[in-house]
């Protein structure tokens, strides 16, 4: 896998993100956002070969992030909508610039992102 371009960042608590569209090999791109100095993907917007474009979630990664969590409720409610908000905008420019005729199996609509808020949050 090969960084290729640099679309956006973002400091969410003590976590900071970079999503970037990748080269996966093999003529397929994707869109991946990393933890920042890490070349773990968290969140990644990939097409399959109907050209559906789905979310995978690297749930070992989820896993360092909920375990460096802040204590504080209110200001994890607010990391989680921040975070929220960066990869629903993640997910707008990923389907403008590679994903164009493909369908796009909306971030809002995944059972894993409100898996995962339901674990960050109240845990």
């Amino acid at each position: 896998m090969k960084k290729l371009i640099l679309v956006e960042s973002i400091l969410v608590g003590k976590f900071s993100f970079q999503g970037y569209i990748v080269d996966k090999g093999e003529n397929m791109i994707a869109y991946s956002i990393f933890l920042i100095d890490s070349d773990v993907v968290l969140v990644e917007l990939i097409a399959d070969a109907n050209r559906d474009v789905r979310l995978l979630v690297n749930m070992d990664a989820f896993s360092y992030i909920n375990a460096n969590k802040t204590q504080d409720k209110t200001l994890r409610k607010l990391y989680f909508s921040e975070f929220y908000n960066f990869i629903i905008a993640s997910e707008k420019k990923a389907s403008y610039m590679i994903f164009k005729k493909k369908k796009l199996n909306y971030i809002k609509n995944s059972s894993v992102i409100i898996d995962i808020k339901k674990i960050y949050i109240n845990d």
